[in-house]
């Protein structure tokens, strides 16, 4: 196994940006997760939009990876062939090219793949779908339509509780695995990872890196967690 990201979920307004970028110089493996709702913008998790302007203009700046993770009613109005949500965050649009949408089993009409797909592609960016036995059906389709996808296996459901035994994935299919990692088991879990592929994924987390009572960011939990995972880095520049 090699990682090309070690996604870090969840800053906010916490932390300051320029920390997330100081971090990004020691390990420019680092990608950072940023969560979008537009019920719980500015709450814990989920910055407030003065928060994500500044972070992206260092992000750009610096050029640090970045990803961002749909929530919400956004995604409800998406599954629904909804996408007027691009107008109200088109930060999305015009900043990340990497973007996981938290369906979590939502409801989806399989007459609307179509025009979901159809709506996607639009966009110079790679879906990250959720593979934890209720959007697999969706992640499928998507690959067959030709959009441009990669899965997250997260079988917690976004409960943040590492399985039993981690899914294999498809040979060649960029994929990234997530659920219950953090400083207390990645190292274990890292293990276990590399066991079942030789490929090149990615791993995410977000929980077990905030603090105790999860009102901060905790920085000294993702360096814990990215000096843990440094040893299965890729050095190799790679476009997936």
């Amino acid at each position: 196994m090699r990682l090309k990201y070690v996604t870090m979920t969840g800053a906010d307004n916490s932390i300051d940006p320029n920390k997330l970028k100081d971090i990004s110089f020691d390990f420019p493996f680092v990608e950072w997760g940023i969560l979008f709702s537009k019920s719980k913008k500015g709450k814990s998790r989920y910055p407030s939009s003065k928060w994500i302007k500044s972070f992206l203009k260092v992000a750009e700046k610096n050029e640090i990876n970045i990803s961002c993770h749909i929530c919400g009613s956004w995604i409800d109005d998406i599954l629904n062939g909804d996408f007027t949500m691009l107008k109200e965050i088109p930060e999305v649009v015009k900043k990340f090219k990497r973007i996981q949408l938290n369906f979590h089993g939502g409801s989806v009409d399989k007459n609307n793949y179509q025009k979901i797909f159809d709506q996607l592609s639009k966009l110079d960016a790679q879906y990250i779908f959720q593979v934890d036995n209720a959007d697999n059906e969706l992640f499928n389709a998507a690959v067959k339509y030709g959009l441009n996808a990669s899965c997250v296996f997260d079988l917690s459901h976004g409960t943040g509780v590492s399985p039993d035994e981690w899914p294999e994935k498809a040979k060649g299919q960029f994929c990234g695995y997530a659920g219950g990692l953090g400083p207390d088991n990645i190292r274990e879990q890292l293990i276990e990872i590399n066991k079942i592929t030789d490929d090149i994924v990615w791993i995410d987390m977000e929980t077990k890196i905030r603090s105790d009572d999860d009102k901060k960011f905790d920085m000294s939990k993702v360096v814990t967690c990215l000096k843990a995972s440094s040893q299965y880095v890729s050095m190799i520049p790679l476009e997936i």
